[in-house]
């Protein structure tokens, strides 16, 4: 293993000051050996992982307790997976104020090593990449993100705004085997569209109002297959 690490950790910092720098780099090769070392009960969940696929972990963040940057989050293992992320973050520390974004990409390449603990649960992880972005602006937060995995895929567009009490989301799902996925749901194979929009959290309140239209197109269930279902509610 390999560790490389720089940071500058200021008094200010400890102080909890909003003017305070951050910076830290850090570098790492973590072998698996290390790891059992490290933490033992680790090794029942990753039999099988070949010990020379070492973890490896890049960090690079800068800015101030006000306004944190982060250039790269990028965390990988050969031949099972990958994770970047790149973003900002403003008022941390004011969950009022809260703004940001998070850029995001990864693959999960093998699921073998987080299918040993989701078997337990009853739930078969597939091997997928996901990519998309995530705002957060004032208590505004909105999602765009494309999952494709070996069972089927899934985009969402969304957005959720607590101030006033508004959503929406566009979600499309193409020929997702759930079957394979959770096979004890009884559902098999599912095609649709949902958009979703409306105002008001609490369906007492007269202004509270919501508008929902599912198209299925294709619908697995028992072992029968369902199509162009349409449903429009408000």
């Amino acid at each position: 293993s390999s560790l490389y690490a720089d940071a500058d950790v200021a008094y200010s910092l400890m102080a909890m000051e909003k003017s305070a720098p951050i910076e830290a780099i850090v570098s790492a090769s973590i072998g698996w050996g290390d790891i059992y070392c490290f933490m033992p009960s680790v090794k029942d969940f990753v039999k099988g992982v070949p010990t020379h696929n070492s973890l490896d972990l890049e960090l690079n963040v800068g800015g101030n307790l006000s306004d944190v940057v982060v250039d790269v989050i990028d965390v990988r293992m050969k031949d099972y997976l990958s994770l970047t992320a790149r973003g900002e973050v403003q008022n941390p520390l004011d969950v009022n104020r809260l703004s940001g974004y998070l850029d995001l990409n990864g693959v999960l390449s093998n699921s073998s090593l987080v299918n040993q603990i989701a078997y337990s649960v009853g739930v078969n992880v597939p091997t997928f990449s996901i990519d998309g972005r995530v705002d957060v602006v004032s208590g505004n937060y909105s999602a765009d993100l494309e999952m494709l995995t070996e069972y089927g895929d899934v985009v969402l567009d969304g957005e959720l705004n607590l101030n006033k009490e508004e959503y929406y989301a566009d979600l499309r799902v193409s020929e997702l085997q759930l079957n394979s996925i959770m096979p004890s749901f009884g559902l098999g194979v599912v095609g649709c569209e949902l958009h979703a929009q409306g105002s008001g959290f609490n369906p007492a309140d007269n202004k509270a109002w919501s508008e929902i239209m599912l198209n299925v197109e294709e619908l697995e269930y028992d072992g029968v297959m369902y199509n162009d279902i349409e449903l429009s509610a408000m």
